[in-house]
């Protein structure tokens, strides 16, 4: 491993050594501690110690014995995970094996599932292993008293790095995951969006969601008129378990807005032949442009329902589509319909809607959702995915589907 412990105690002081052999496993006592503080051992003269000097200090043979022992590994560069980690050693978690049989720098959850898998140790849907448990274990040992300021470091970075962006999103953080799909635009060249939709859009973000972990345009009914029933169709609809480890749920609506209505509302009219310098150009502008500034620009779209160009602004398509999310959530929650019943709810075969006490439970192979009263789960089959893979209107509702504690 890179962390080089015994340049580590080389700096340390007397009362750095002894808290540090304090929270080692050596079977130290106090008075034990004692003597080597009233001898003023600290780090430097620590490393050049041997069993005569140690009992020359007046230790007891047994704990002579254990440090001069730990001092060789240290000088031999030897020292075990555990030894370096004492923490990991009173962990009680049936998965602290990891741990102590991993490095430290090599810790990330995907590393762990594969550990896993290869040691014949189930976790891919048990309740006691998920992304956010498995952080959190991370977090005990970085924040434990016993651990190397050093160690800290490289596991607050891992911390850092290692976050599940759908988890967060469950949790009402949407920043890492739209920090993806950045990520994911940011490797192809401008011209590829020269002619990029809508319809590709809701595509590249469904791939950043396992499908697993999604449903695609379900069927809701918005009226249920008996002449005339209206419908509606999230773009996507994201069930997992949030960073609390609680089952949550959120809808996304997706709007795309293109570089050529943008370039329209400069101009108040159509723009029928941009060119591409054109378009880089205004693409470069608006990177650099507040929030508030963009909202406040015009946009030129066409309208399906009047069958014309129409000029709108920014501000204004996010505010339809909140209403419009708002308008999802609200639905979703009045549970499951069926067919010629003329009630608002879900109406989609891949939903089922069953009374439950519990706010969210799991069932088999499907997803759990449960609405915000807790007298309903909802259940995601999964084999019937691909056919929700049809569209994509985001939505964000967060919280509403909680598992009770």
């Amino acid at each position: 491993m890179d962390l080089c412990l015994k340049e580590i105690i080389h700096n340390f002081t007397t009362n750095e050594l002894l808290f540090y052999l304090d929270n080692l496993n050596l079977q130290l006592d106090q008075e034990d501690l004692e003597i080597l503080k009233r001898s003023k051992i600290s780090g430097p003269n620590f490393l050049h110690l041997n069993k005569e000097d140690l009992l020359r200090i007046n230790l007891e043979l047994g704990p002579a014995i254990t440090l001069s022992v730990f001092i060789s590994k240290i000088n031999a560069g030897t020292v075990q995970q555990e030894e370096l980690i004492p923490c990991i050693m009173r962990m009680k978690w049936p998965y602290s094996e990891y741990f102590k049989k991993c490095s430290f720098k090599d810790w990330a959850f995907d590393h762990f599932k594969r550990w896993c898998a290869s040691n014949d140790r189930c976790c891919a849907s048990n309740d006691n292993i998920n992304h956010t448990i498995f952080i959190n274990k991370i977090r005990e040992i970085k924040n434990n008293p016993g651990t190397l300021k050093e160690i800290s470091d490289v596991l607050a970075n891992i911390i850092h790095s290692d976050i599940d962006p759908i988890s967060s999103l469950l949790s009402g953080n949407i920043s890492p995951f739209i920090k993806g799909i950045l990520k994911y635009y940011g490797t192809k060249s401008f011209r590829e969006f020269y002619d990029f939709n809508e319809s590709a859009f809701q595509t590249a973000v469904e791939m950043l969601i396992h499908p697993e972990h999604r449903v695609s345009e379900m069927q809701l009914v918005k009226n249920g008129n008996k002449n005339k029933s209206c419908y509606g169709f999230p773009d996507i609809f994201v069930v997992g378990e949030n960073e609390r480890g609680f089952k949550s749920s959120v809808v996304l609506e997706l709007k795309y807005l293109s570089l050529k209505g943008l370039l329209g509302g400069e101009d108040n009219k159509l723009v029928e032949n941009s060119n591409y310098n054109e378009l880089k150009e205004l693409n470069d502008k608006i990177c650099d442009e507040p929030e508030e500034t963009l909202f406040r620009r015009k946009y030129y779209f066409w309208c399906k329902n009047d069958k014309k160009y129409k000029l709108t602004s920014v501000v204004k398509i996010i505010d339809l589509g909140v209403d419009q999310l708002k308008n999802y959530i609200k639905v979703i929650k009045k549970g499951q319909c069926a067919v010629n019943n003329y009630k608002i709810g879900v109406l989609d075969e891949r939903i089922n809607i069953e009374l439950e006490n519990s706010i969210l439970g799991e069932n088999g192979d499907e997803k759990t959702i449960g609405n915000e009263n807790g007298d309903e789960k909802m259940t995601v089959d999964e084999n019937d995915d691909e056919e929700g893979d049809r569209k994509d209107d985001k939505e964000r509702k967060k919280n509403d589907n909680r598992r009770k504690d």
